[in-house]
């Protein structure tokens, strides 16, 4: 009992703490199968938010105006050539020969594997500042994949039309008085960030990031901490008042630098990662820059590799580029290997390198096992012969008793193939005997003759298989040989049979080599092909020994090692050879042949976000909390806090007249709201510490709506521009809130019934083992 009520404990604790959500989308399920040897260029080109939700267009409102954005994954259909994925059965040096998501390496633009693209419709557009920072965009999201980024950073050179963008996933823009210290949570990491000094010329500021001095920083200049977090000062707000100066910062996990030549159509090496270059990524920004505005188009991205990438079955991309920062977002392509196709074998065995038997099963489901070619370069085991032809006409007598031949009713996929051999002849009866050589155990077929009026012929008559029917005649002579009408085609006139495997392979015998065989798959059996498929492979023999070379197949490549080498043709027959001696030819093949096309089983994955949690807070003294704590030597005074003396000779000024005091404050109180914050708004906390707040600018459950207008924060639900008017700080079409699509929603549905099943459980078993 303690071990099941463990049990269920363990999976709630482990479906309450992994919420992250994927999206996967079938890749080739929108009609077109992924064939093998086929290129994702020509399965689909393109993705959008059609199949994978998350690249949903967005809205992006700034001060200058708004826009939507679009996205795109492209494995085609792209400006320049790329390199797709492609499925392949091949020999990689990592893991052998099978079948393999392949794409190759390269260091150029045009050996990108895909290509990402953002579009702006209307144009991502601000104007230029005198720092050449694109201000209206800054602190703005915008969407890279499923994450969001902000730009935290821009840099326009409009001498050389050079676009420099900097973003970054978890990251928090925030006011810091000079003095003031806030802690910053970003995932698990804590960053407590102190305004040590703010000056006025030049405007610069002081930072300590727990408790380290990183120098002084101007405007629109950020500092890399050792772990790679961002520390920025977007502006610097100096006075002469009483108000404290004040600075914008913002602090960022995950950092995305983006630079191009915006005014061309070239890829650039621009792309750096927590600054480090990424030399497998490129990218293209395109936009326009007239009369002191930029407007921004598209964004684009391309990913390569500089070896080729093997994605083996149960195996995915991200665990297999050499920069997991190429692929720029947190999408992935993950192999499940083939979809579940039924097939049937068609064996070439030669245990002793004498004589190849030749197993198949037709299209009636009979498996049959006859000897196919023998070390003298014949037909047959040596003995006995294997007719594969027919002779010249119908009184050409050449089948003897214990010869073996093969009958079909024609070469179509639907056409039906029988193995039978000559067993015996009563001219009394008028009855020859026939063993149908199933390989589960030999079966007789009695056919009987009618006399022949032909001179030579002793009679004809017709072998009934399975309900079909052939004609042969007897020779009038010792030993009463046949010939046999083995096509069915109603004429004896040299036609070489076709054998008709199970799922519609067929076999042929060339006459030009005896020892040649031709697999042929028809073009109406594939999904798109317009000709048919045909592999090719000849036996060698030498008197002494036959054998079968890794090197004798055409139209397909054989790879292996040891004494297995194997290869697939294009509709997915799997040609496997074992017992393999390369010296001497040896070897067993195996032809795995499908009832229906193979096709590979891939999926496209993309996770939701890769965001970290964020948080900040005020760091709290302990030099007015009425308690002797921290460092502090005496009841708030003492360490870091004012010394016991000062506080001493402040409480001799309590005694001024109250009355004095609160008009001086009420009086200063007016004269700051209208000298010194004059375009933002006014905020005084409990501890009577004011505060002047730029537009935009949140505190305690208060945004400051316009200047001099301090609004409280909306619940959700209520109409909404900007994400700092609501309390959830979420602004989601118009409204408060997070906006819930359908797969997140039922989810979630799904995670509550889930939660409510195992805590039923957990209830039963203890109730169980209380009553115990």
């Amino acid at each position: 009992m303690h071990k099941s009520w463990g049990v269920y404990l363990g999976i709630l604790i482990l479906v309450s703490s992994t919420l992250v959500l994927a999206e996967t989308f079938d890749y080739g399920s929108t009609g077109d199968n992924i064939e093998l040897e086929e290129s994702f260029e020509d399965i689909l080109p393109i993705i959008s938010s059609a199949e994978l939700p998350s690249l949903a267009s967005a809205n992006i409102v700034t001060d200058y105006g708004s826009t939507t954005q679009y996205q795109y994954i492209h494995f085609g259909s792209a400006t320049d050539a790329l390199q797709p994925p492609k499925a392949r059965y091949i020999k990689s040096d990592e893991s052998g020969v099978g079948s393999f998501i392949e794409i190759l390496g390269g260091s150029s633009t045009t050996e990108a594997f895909f290509e990402y693209e953002s579009v702006f419709d209307s144009g991502l557009e601000s104007t230029v500042s005198t720092s050449d920072n694109l201000q209206d965009i800054e602190d703005i999201t915008i969407k890279l994949f499923a994450d969001d980024y902000i730009i935290i950073n821009s840099k326009i050179d409009t001498a050389n039309s050079k676009l420099t963008l900097l973003l970054a996933t978890s990251a928090i823009s925030d006011t810091i008085l000079e003095g003031e210290s806030k802690v910053y949570t970003i995932g698990l990491n804590k960053y407590e960030i102190t305004a040590t000094s703010i000056s006025a010329s030049p405007q610069s500021i002081i930072l300590t990031v727990n408790g380290v001095d990183i120098g002084k920083m101007e405007e629109n200049e950020y500092y890399r901490l050792a772990d790679d977090t961002i520390v920025g000062v977007r502006n610097i707000v100096t006075s002469t008042g009483v108000v404290s100066d004040l600075a914008n910062i913002y602090i960022g996990a995950k950092t995305i630098e983006l630079e191009d030549t915006y005014n061309d159509n070239s890829f650039e090496q621009g792309f750096s990662t927590d600054g480090s270059n990424i030399a497998e990524g490129f990218i293209l920004l395109k936009g326009t820059y007239a009369s002191e505005v930029f407007t921004l188009t598209s964004l684009k991205y391309r990913g390569t590799n500089p070896t080729p990438i093997y994605i083996s079955s149960g195996s995915r991309l991200s665990s297999s580029v050499s920069e997991q920062s190429s692929l720029l977002g947190n999408w992935d392509i993950i192999y499940n290997g083939f979809k579940s196709v039924t097939e049937s074998p068609v064996k070439f065995e030669s245990p002793s390198q004498s004589t190849y038997h030749l197993t198949f099963e037709n299209q009636n489901n009979n498996a049959y096992k006859i000897p196919l070619f023998n070390k003298n370069g014949l037909t047959g085991d040596g003995t006995s012969r294997t007719y594969l032809r027919e002779t010249s006409n119908s009184t050409n007598f050449k089948l003897q008793i214990e010869d073996y031949f093969v009958l079909s009713t024609g070469s179509e996929i639907n056409d039906k193939t029988f193995a039978l051999q000559y067993n015996s002849i009563d001219v009394n009866s008028k009855e020859v005997t026939f063993n149908e050589m199933l390989e589960s155990g030999i079966e007789q077929i009695t056919s009987t003759y009618t006399d022949s009026s032909t001179d030579g012929t002793l009679g004809e008559g017709s072998i009934d298989v399975d309900g079909y029917q052939f004609n042969f005649y007897i020779a009038d002579s010792s030993g009463n040989n046949l010939t046999v009408d083995l096509d069915q085609d109603g004429t004896i006139e040299s036609d070489v049979v076709t054998i008709v495997t199970k799922g519609g392979g067929i076999m042929d015998f060339p006459s030009a080599q005896v020892l040649l065989i031709e697999m042929t798959t028809k073009a109406t059996s594939f999904e798109e092909a317009t000709s048919d498929e045909t592999v090719s492979f000849t036996f060698t023999s030498d008197n002494s020994t036959i054998g079968l070379s890794t090197g004798s197949f055409s139209n397909i490549e054989i790879n292996g090692e040891g004494d297995t080498y194997s290869g697939m043709s294009d509709y997915g027959a799997e040609y496997v050879m074992t017992d393999v001696v390369t010296s001497s030819n040896k070897g067993d093949l195996v032809i795995n042949y499908p009832h229906q096309q193979r096709y590979a089983d891939v999926s496209i994955e993309l996770l939701q976000t890769s965001s970290e949690s964020t948080s900040k807070e005020e760091v709290q003294s302990t030099c007015s909390d009425g308690i002797q704590n921290g460092d502090e030597t005496g009841l708030d005074c003492g360490g870091s806090c004012n010394s016991c003396d000062s506080i001493n000779e402040n409480e001799t000024s309590e005694g001024l007249d109250k009355e004095i005091q609160e008009t001086l404050s009420q009086e200063e109180s007016i004269n700051l709201e209208a000298s010194q914050c004059p375009f933002g708004c006014l905020f005084t906390d409990s501890e009577d510490t004011t505060i002047c707040l730029k537009v935009g600018e949140v505190i305690e459950k208060k945004y400051c709506s316009a200047p001099k207008d301090l609004t409280d924060q909306k619940k959700n639900g209520a109409v909404c521009t900007f994400s700092t008017e609501c309390l959830s700080n979420t602004c989601e079409d118009n409204q408060c809130g997070l906006a819930t699509g359908q797969v997140a929603a039922s989810f979630n549905i799904l995670f509550v019934l889930l939660l409510i099943f195992v805590i039923f459980k957990i209830h039963s078993l203890l109730k169980i083992r209380k009553s115990d």
